[in-house]
């Protein structure tokens, strides 16, 4: 009998560890989640920052580009607009030469928490 209980004890601790790890993931997603808009991809440095990734703004545009994610102006291919992980949006300025348009991409809640796993696997401070 107690061999059961030893065993029932163990299962218990390896899911509070299992919580315990999980824990940091669930507060960012639910962060992200709770956000009805888009952010750009410089805010989303920020974001990442603060969850011990160390990467830039202008690193985190190359990894992006270099991971496949964004094509070379920036701008998400297709399949992850599809998949709700970024919006792309037309902006005017005016500029010297008058008034022009420009594409913006935006980051999903939906991108953001699939792009920090990615980010955590490859620059996450241990």
């Amino acid at each position: 009998m107690a061999h059961g209980l030893l065993a029932a004890q163990r299962i218990i601790d390896e899911k509070d560890k299992q919580i315990s790890e999980m824990k940091p993931k669930a507060a960012f997603a639910d962060q992200v989640t709770d956000s009805k808009d888009a952010i750009d991809i410089g805010s989303f440095a920020k974001v990442v920052k603060d969850e011990n990734i160390k990467i830039g703004r202008n690193k985190l545009f190359e990894w992006l580009r270099n991971q496949k994610i964004l094509m070379h102006n920036n701008v998400p291919y297709q399949r992850y607009i599809d998949n709700s992980w970024f919006k792309v949006i037309e902006t005017t300025k005016d500029t010297c030469y008058g008034v022009k348009c420009f594409t913006k991409t935006l980051i999903t809640g939906r991108g953001q928490i699939q792009i920090v796993e990615k980010l955590r696997e490859q620059f996450a401070v241990k």
